[in-house]
């Protein structure tokens, strides 16, 4: 019902504007409808029924096993949360006998009625994806009855996105703990930066719930929202044994330029009573952390819709990370300037281009990038790294991309882009929640820069502003904009390059300068 809304706000919009429904039906509903088959197909309770395995009352994942016997207690936090706790109530039934899930605020009431029933304890948190007292007091909550777990009993975390947010009991109080968030947030540190800090101020993370469920055998299902996959930066590892020094924290803050006199008070008499963590030790039994979803998996679905759809895909890279805006304007460049780029999936495009293609191709890339925070607008990484893009897209219309005729066609000539070929980027957000606002992203292409000046949008006066959302919202009445909703996953972000024509071409023909 809501795509089908969406196809009709399209519409109207561009056929008030004189423009052809079947450009917005190709352009738009084909790119929207493309990235909905792609979340349907990540959705987590896929992969969580793919690794439970019960035969009798035995319990197998991977080469690990357990003992079932009414003993299971489930405690879930993250973006993916219920959708991860399907399958095991499904498969393991009565088995398990408690469950504390903790999920975001955003969560629409229909997921959360749809599996409540007694045991089960959902409470929703972490709004705007940041700790809040709902967070904090369910996690005293769930460390309360995981003290309760002995040996002959099975804790069951469900790991995945945002968990970061909804476990979470700091030493320091919470504003303080916010504030010092919030400002390496403003100087562009990366989740693995932020992890780190956020471990170290944690009863619970960098292996403090393992600690506290010991002696109970722990087995962690997660899914990955971290480049790489480290298990101790996803959700900060409350289930990964660590150890962090203040020398650790202090590291960051310098590669970060923020100095430790701008932190609260509380952090920094922290920091200076060196404070350390360390869940090494003391543990009865190793609990196991099993990966079951990745961005990776993300990309490779989503290559075989692409190549469905009549596109040959190309995966370049699942490590896409730094400033969105500089990000974005790397995209386009590596369709333009590449040979001045060292970037390792810029030379991949290299490699792919000088060979030549044919058709329609689509890079997809896979990572998560950072805002730098400059204005006082509303957005998130997705559509500011598409508002970056936008201005050097338009560039390419005065590039030479030309369709390759039987004889080759000098790589000097004149006269622009083709008529029968176009550059679509499509940047998306596989939870569906880009920033503070209700989008996942943004498509942008060669026209919208000129569409924005006829519609009185100066894309580098949003860009300033950090204020993305509200210009793709004024753009041709916010069909530019991607709105999945809240999507019950979090496998990062995944960048799409479509580059299409009716007729063969290869595309180092765009690097040749005019």
């Amino acid at each position: 019902k809501q795509w089908y809304q969406r196809r009709v706000r399209d519409t109207n919009y561009f056929i008030q504007s004189n423009l052809s429904p079947g450009y917005v039906f190709h352009k738009m509903t084909f790119y929207k409808t493309l990235l909905e088959d792609v979340i349907h197909q990540i959705k987590p309770h896929h992969f969580v029924e793919n690794v439970l395995r019960v035969n009798g009352n035995r319990l197998s994942v991977g080469d690990r096993s357990y003992d079932l016997n009414n003993n299971v207690s489930v405690i879930g936090f993250g973006k993916a949360t219920l959708g991860m706790f399907t399958p095991v109530k499904r498969i393991l039934g009565s088995h398990v006998t408690r469950a504390f899930l903790s999920v975001p605020h955003t969560t629409p009431d229909h997921m959360v009625e749809r599996l409540a029933c007694p045991g089960t304890c959902i409470v929703r948190a972490a709004q705007h994806n940041l700790p809040d007292d709902n967070a904090v007091n369910f996690t005293r909550t769930i460390v309360e009855h995981a003290r309760t777990l002995n040996k002959e009993d099975l804790c069951l975390c469900l790991i995945s996105g945002g968990g970061s947010a909804l476990l979470c009991d700091p030493v320091v109080p919470l504003r303080d703990l916010l504030a010092t968030i919030q400002l390496m947030v403003s100087h562009s540190a990366t989740i693995q930066q932020l992890n780190v800090l956020r471990s170290y101020m944690s009863r619970v993370k960098g292996g403090g719930l393992a600690q506290i469920v010991s002696p109970a055998p722990l087995l962690s299902l997660i899914i990955s929202d971290v480049i790489g996959d480290p298990l101790h930066a996803i959700a900060s590892g409350p289930t990964v044994p660590n150890q962090i020094s203040a020398t650790d924290v202090m590291e960051v803050l310098s590669s970060i330029q923020l100095e430790t006199s701008s932190l609260p008070s509380t952090v920094q008499h922290l920091l200076s009573s060196n404070h350390s963590i360390n869940t090494l030790s003391g543990l009865n039994s190793q609990p196991f952390n099993k990966i079951v979803a990745s961005n990776q998996i993300a990309m490779e679905v989503a290559a075989g819709e692409v190549e469905k759809a009549g596109y040959k895909p190309y995966i370049l890279t699942n490590a896409l990370s730094g400033d969105a805006a500089r990000v974005g304007k790397d995209l386009v460049a590596a369709l333009t300037d590449y040979p001045t780029h060292t970037k390792p999936w810029l030379l991949k495009i290299r490699e792919i281009l000088d060979v030549g293609v044919q058709g329609k191709i689509c890079f997809i890339l896979g990572g998560e990038t950072t805002v730098r925070i400059k204005g006082e607008g509303v957005g998130g990484r997705c559509q500011e790294m598409a508002l970056a893009a936008v201005k050097p897209l338009s560039m390419l219309g005065k590039r030479n991309l030309s369709p390759v005729c039987k004889g080759g066609v000098s790589p000097g000539c004149k006269g622009g882009v083709s008529p029968g070929c176009s550059v679509t980027l499509v940047v998306t957000s596989t939870d569906g929640q880009d920033g503070p606002t209700d989008a996942s992203g943004a498509i942008v292409k060669e026209e919208t820069a000129d569409q924005a000046v006829d519609q009185g949008l100066d894309p580098d006066h949003y860009l300033l502003n950090n204020d993305s959302y509200t210009f793709f919202s004024k753009l041709n009445g916010g069909a530019n904009l991607l709105k999945s909703g809240v999507t019950g996953t979090n496998l990062m972000d995944i960048v799409f390059i479509f580059v299409e024509s009716s007729e063969n071409f290869k595309l180092d023909y765009l690097f040749s300068q005019n």
